[in-house]
């Protein structure tokens, strides 16, 4: 190879390599260049708008527990035992005298008749509700202003006298009606009581007239 076509050659080469090293470059910013102006060209991206559930899921999730709660309130209020009112002395020691009164009057049965007499003295007149023997039950009633000397009399006759059927060594040969003597008891009882509400209520217009 003579000198001219080794200089050729060198020269060739050095084309070669400066437009491998050139076109890099180039490329890398022709491609810069198009993709700025492609973003520029490109409208923003707009904003996302919260779905219907991000506004108003909380209100749903707390409108539901509410509507649960009141249904079921008015589950148990419907379901839940009705309170029973409480039944009046007197009704009670009647219905217990007139099942009584349809039994041979024994000691059992008088004994029956004489605690109902007290349990009822002492639920409608509010006395102590205390074990008494029949002497210390008739000296409380005896003392007692609401129910009166008349009838805390008679009530203190009817008990001593049954107490003394009771411990009889023999039983009576007759009956002495002791339930229909407790039934009139009760129904002077429910005298005396009334007259005790007539007096209060006429206390009570006196004192309001008088302000």
């Amino acid at each position: 190879m003579n000198l001219r076509s080794a200089t050729a050659a060198g020269r060739y080469l050095a084309s070669m390599v400066a437009v491998r090293l050139g076109m890099p470059a180039l490329w890398g910013a022709t491609n810069s260049g198009s993709e700025d102006e492609l973003l520029e060209l490109m409208p923003p991206y707009q904003e996302m708008l919260p779905t219907w559930w991000e506004l108003h899921g909380t209100w749903v999730v707390l409108g539901v527990a509410v509507m649960l709660a009141v249904v079921a309130l008015l589950v148990w209020l419907w379901h839940r035992p009705k309170p029973v009112p409480p039944v009046p002395p007197e009704v009670l020691a009647r219905e217990e005298l007139e099942q009584l009164r349809q039994q041979p009057e024994t000691g059992d049965v008088l004994s029956q008749v004489s605690r109902c007499v007290r349990r009822y003295v002492t639920a409608a007149f509010a006395l102590p509700a205390e074990e008494f023997t029949t002497a210390e039950f008739c000296q409380v009633v005896g003392n007692h202003e609401s129910i009166g000397s008349a009838l805390a009399s008679k009530l203190g006759d009817f008990l001593r006298r049954c107490d003394n059927l009771k411990f009889a060594p023999l039983e009576s040969p007759t009956a002495v009606g002791a339930a229909t003597q407790a039934l009139e008891l009760v129904r002077l009882g429910e005298v005396r009581r009334t007259e005790l509400r007539q007096a209060a209520r006429a206390s009570k217009v006196q004192l309001a007239l008088s302000r």
